[in-house]
């Protein structure tokens, strides 16, 4: 089951509902309800953020592949975890180590996925992160981030503006 299927079951099930969807990974998108969403989160994601907690400069949590070492090479001070946590059916769903974890981070570094786009680019939004990303995908046109070759600067403007986003653009009315 793909992490689409897993958030997007969790969102329903908030809701009390238990509809069908449909959804293409390799675009990113989710149909509920006639409604098409680049992605969907469950609300519970959504803690608030404590801006004066960022404690972790940089941080990436994550499958670690020769790509992606490259890409995350150039990160100097960044914290880098190794982890096949999101891979593992266990605990894809519900790894509070790993959201807690986000939480406390200023930057996420965001190495392309399966595909150019990463689902870790919406849970540092989510998280109060700012994400770096390997390359621009579709899905991230009107959030802030930063491309590897800047420098990036830690603005809660920016952390707000991508929360919001996601919160809006990402999560299930609350009515049908």
């Amino acid at each position: 089951m793909t992490i689409q299927e897993i958030r997007t079951r969790q969102a329903l099930t908030e809701q009390g509902r238990n509809e069908a969807f449909t959804f293409d990974h390799s675009t990113p998108w989710v149909e509920v309800a006639g409604k098409r969403y680049t992605l969907v989160f469950p609300r519970s994601l959504f803690l608030p953020i404590d801006f004066d907690r960022p404690i972790i400069d940089t941080l990436f949590i994550g499958k670690m592949t020769p790509e992606r070492e490259k890409f995350l090479d150039q990160f100097d001070t960044a914290i880098i975890v190794p982890s096949m946590r999101g891979r593992d059916e266990q605990t894809k769903a519900n790894d509070e180590s790993y959201f807690n974890a986000m939480r406390l981070a200023k930057f996420a570094p965001c190495p392309n996925g399966d595909f150019t786009w990463t689902y870790r680019f919406f849970e540092a939004c989510i998280c109060g992160a700012i994400p770096i990303i390997e390359d621009f995908a579709e899905c991230y046109s009107g959030f802030k981030f930063y491309r590897a070759d800047e420098t990036p600067v830690y603005r809660e403007d920016w952390v707000k503006h991508n929360r919001m986003k996601v919160e809006r653009e990402m999560t299930l009315d609350k009515v049908k």
